[in-house]
């Protein structure tokens, strides 16, 4: 997910009692955003950025380690400070739990992370949420804000304000967004349901996944694969909703050819097959060659995600890579 949300989730976890000091507080907000490092990455350009994000500080392993370092930097400059003491096992389980929320985000999201490395490189995502999602963003904005807002409008009418309104704020955001992942999950259980169990144009479906709206929870961006081709359909898990398999986007799988093979020894396509789950390709003869274009169907071609890459390969007549580059996917 992106950086935003990520910073306005940890600072809920720590008004909602994980820290009982602003320093303490620093803690957590760094911690909970520090594994986004990786995304520094896209600096040396898209391939890179396809390559690292999501990955090495993103595993269980590297936010052990981030947690133990930050941890000692936070204990160290006030150990002997009996007023203001640390400890150094408190500032290691505050970090780390900030850290752990953070994987856990991200894991709900449709890149994903891999939380294994180095000892298991696999990727591993849950495809719950978008990458921007407004409904995470406002009700952990409404229950860090609207605490406040009381406040000021009690202190107006003279009232007593209560002491914990803002922890009682971070912690209903909190369950609302644990609330609000769970009935994803089901959502998302009903659609991959009705995706799997129809015959796209009298192909029966092989693979299939559901991706979110960043608009509705109820509209998923289904992706289903058949023998020969890639269904692209929208489907509702509102109940009552009409579903009409015929109505797919259809997208029919090259036949291997020389051109296909000869990308697939280039590092671009090598990487970006890695990544992807629905790839599908696309092979144009050239006044020089052969261009071989590829995207993955889990990036809407209407909506900008990072991670909605085209990997584009030409070839001269011979099949010699004479060109190779990885790009944002546009709208053409």
């Amino acid at each position: 997910m992106e950086l935003v949300t990520h910073t306005v989730v940890s600072l809920a976890a720590g008004s909602a009692g994980l820290s009982r000091n602003p320093r303490e507080l620093a803690l957590v907000l760094i911690s909970g955003i520090i594994a986004d490092l990786d995304r520094l990455s896209w600096w040396s350009g898209p391939l890179a950025y396809l390559e690292f994000r999501g990955y090495a500080t993103h595993s269980l392993l590297a936010s052990l380690m981030s947690s133990a370092l930050l941890a000692g930097l936070f204990w160290w400059p006030g150990r002997r400070a009996s007023l203001a003491s640390l400890s150094y096992f408190r500032a290691f389980l505050l970090s780390a739990v900030a850290a752990a929320v953070h994987l856990a985000l991200d894991l709900c999201s449709v890149d994903g992370i891999t939380p294994w490395w180095p000892f298991r490189p696999a990727r591993v995502a849950w495809d719950l949420v978008a990458y921007i999602d407004p409904w995470i963003f406002g009700f952990l904005a409404l229950g860090l804000l609207l605490p406040g807002l009381f406040r000021l409008i009690t202190e107006e009418i003279g009232a007593r304000t209560a002491r914990r309104g803002p922890q009682r704020g971070a912690l209903l955001a909190l369950a609302a967004l644990v609330l609000y992942l769970i009935g994803r999950g089901y959502l998302q259980g009903r659609a991959l349901e009705t995706l799997g169990s129809r015959m796209y144009h009298a192909a029966a479906p092989v693979a299939v996944g559901a991706y979110p709206s960043p608009v509705s929870p109820w509209l998923w961006r289904g992706v289903v694969e058949t023998d020969n081709t890639l269904e692209e359909i929208e489907v509702s898990t509102k109940s009552g909703s009409f579903f009409n398999p015929d109505l797919s986007h259809t997208y029919y799988k090259p036949e291997s050819g020389a051109p296909l093979e000869a990308s697939r020894s280039t590092r671009t396509v090598s990487l970006f097959l890695q990544r992807a789950r629905f790839p599908i390709a696309r092979i144009e003869k050239t006044e020089f060659g052969w261009r071989v274009e590829l995207r993955d169907l889990r990036h809407s071609i209407n909506l900008w995600q990072p991670g909605g890459f085209l990997a584009v390969v030409d070839l001269d007549a011979q099949l010699k890579v004479l060109h190779e580059e990885l790009r944002l996917v546009d709208s053409r």
